[in-house]
């Protein structure tokens, strides 16, 4: 009966392979297509059918993936526009202070770089600009952490700095 409904024989029978183009932002999953194989041999689902839902969910995974795209320009053209309102002619000078203080503990600089893909956000990088440009300036040498590093102000700074938000959550494990 399965056989003469267009059933094949087993899961390889559907002959499942990656297609010659995919959607813009969708990888193959070869773990998927075997399980979708697998899935659809066990409901008895013809192989026209299953290439049609395989072919429409991949479709449905492009769109998907514009969205997505379109969702993460518009947040980043938010945070340009809130880092503006919040600093001006001010940002360039307030984000190298920021990523002085990163680097000077640690952390990847590209975290307090606006235009970087591992930009922590407009919180993170006012609470680390602000703290580094007042501690910068209460200190006689003019760097973030003060001579030799030990300085109550670079204590103050790896403790506020340990305050943020998990980067690798924050960044999709990006580093």
């Amino acid at each position: 009966v399965w056989k003469a409904l267009g059933r094949p024989d087993d899961p390889k029978g559907y002959g499942i392979a990656k297609p010659e183009q995919l959607p813009d932002g969708v990888a193959w999953d070869d773990k998927f297509a075997e399980g979708f194989a697998l899935f659809a041999h066990s409901v008895g689902m013809p192989k026209g059918q299953a290439e049609k839902l395989l072919a429409w969910h991949t479709e449905r995974m492009g769109e998907q993936a514009a969205g997505m795209r379109e969702w993460a320009a518009g947040k980043v053209a938010e945070e340009q526009k809130a880092l503006k309102e919040a600093y001006g002619g001010q940002l360039a000078d307030a984000a190298a202070s920021a990523q002085k203080a990163a680097i000077e503990h640690g952390l990847d600089a590209k975290f307090f770089d606006p235009t970087a893909a591992e930009f922590l956000g407009v919180e993170a990088f006012k609470v680390v600009a602000g703290l580094s440009q007042k501690l910068a300036a209460a200190t006689r040498e003019g760097s973030f952490g003060g001579a030799g590093g030990g300085s109550e102000a670079s204590k103050a700074a790896s403790v506020a700095l340990g305050m943020l938000p998990n980067t690798e959550l924050r960044t999709g494990g990006v580093t």
